[in-house]
């Protein structure tokens, strides 16, 4: 228990000292995430349709995408673009506080920890075996998150393969973390 412990800790500043790297040093997003220059006002015009936070798709789909009409007006108005999801607070927040980052460190510490405890209930004994099937782990987020809203919710493609580079990059340095702390005792060892 102590070595899950010990990986689990180690593996959750792994995870965020490379979350600051990935985002705040290394040009992984750059070129991903784009700002809306010019449109303040706008935006500002949001939270008057946009009242409460949540998500928000655009243009809206009407329910009855049954009806064959419905369905092919709201097809060419969605078409026609733009297309997007915005995820809007119309209240504002404050930028980065320290609570920001205690979660960040928090949410990377519970999946260190469950890296950690699925890595130390399998019977792998060889490191790189170890190291790969916490890389492995690192799919599922890509497949179930970032694949699906490139899929689903239009997510452009270059901002889904740096989501993807991000994360998988971020398990590799997590498995080669995780597969030195926790060895499997090999045949005859207790």
């Amino acid at each position: 228990m102590a070595r899950i412990l010990l990986a689990a800790f180690v593996g959750s500043v792994i995870l965020y000292v490379w979350g600051v790297l990935a985002w705040l040093v290394l040009p992984i997003h750059s070129g991903s995430v784009r700002d809306l220059y010019g449109a303040q006002q706008p935006l500002q015009q949001l939270a008057t349709v946009a009242d409460k936070p949540g998500v928000y798709v655009f243009p809206p789909l009407p329910a009855e995408l049954n009806d064959p009409q419905v369905y092919q007006a709201a097809a060419h108005v969605h078409e026609q673009g733009p297309v997007g999801v915005l995820v809007i607070d119309p209240d504002g927040a404050a930028l980065m506080p320290p609570g920001t980052f205690v979660i960040g460190y928090l949410l990377n510490l519970l999946a260190a920890s469950v890296a950690a405890m699925l890595l130390a209930a399998t019977r792998v004994r060889r490191y790189l075996a170890r190291v790969g099937f916490v890389v492995l782990l690192g799919l599922l987020p890509v497949l179930l998150a970032d694949a699906m809203n490139w899929n689903w919710m239009h997510y452009p493609a270059d901002y889904t393969l740096a989501m993807i580079v991000d994360r998988l990059i971020g398990f590799l340095l997590l498995g080669l973390a995780l597969g030195v702390i926790i060895r499997m005792p090999g045949p005859g060892q207790a």
